[in-house]
């Protein structure tokens, strides 16, 4: 459990390589669900390798802005940390080697880090570098995941 406005929440930690495009991205697209959902869970992006303090990538930034999201400005990147894989519920990462890296740094964690994608038996590969058009397969990709973990939160939330 996370402290967040005073309120005790569930955290969920979404990460990717450098937080940079999928994991703010997922972060938002969560965080509006959520909300939809009326379960209490907080949610914030990290990266396995990233240097710290970083924008969100234009075109992901764009694209959410795009899509209504707010305070996309505010998203900067910052490294998983043991605390955060400590105080987290849930820890949903992009692809399977994100998860085997996870597990082979944090292995008393290994029950809560899954696939963003598992319920849709997909991986949401990085779009950094391949252009807006897989930027845009990509969030739509993340939506769609996010979407499907409706059920599994709202049974963890109680």
């Amino acid at each position: 459990m996370s402290q967040v406005d005073g309120l005790d929440r569930g955290l969920i930690v979404v990460v990717c390589t450098a937080n940079l495009c999928r994991s703010p991205m997922a972060e938002k697209v969560m965080r509006k669900l959520i909300e939809e959902w009326g379960v209490n869970f907080s949610v914030v992006s990290r990266g396995l390798h990233c240097v710290s303090g970083k924008p969100v990538h234009l075109h992901a930034g764009d694209l959410l802005v795009a899509k209504g999201h707010k305070d996309v400005d505010r998203l900067k990147s910052e490294k998983i940390s043991r605390s955060d894989m400590r105080e987290a519920d849930l820890v949903l990462v992009m692809e399977r080697n994100q998860r085997a890296e996870l597990i082979n740094l944090y292995p008393e964690s290994s029950g809560k880090i899954w696939l963003l994608g598992h319920w849709i038996g997909r991986e949401i590969l990085d779009p950094y570098g391949r252009g807006k058009t897989e930027f845009t397969r990509t969030l739509s990709l993340i939506e769609e995941a996010c979407a499907s973990w409706c059920k599994p939160l709202k049974n963890l939330n109680g």
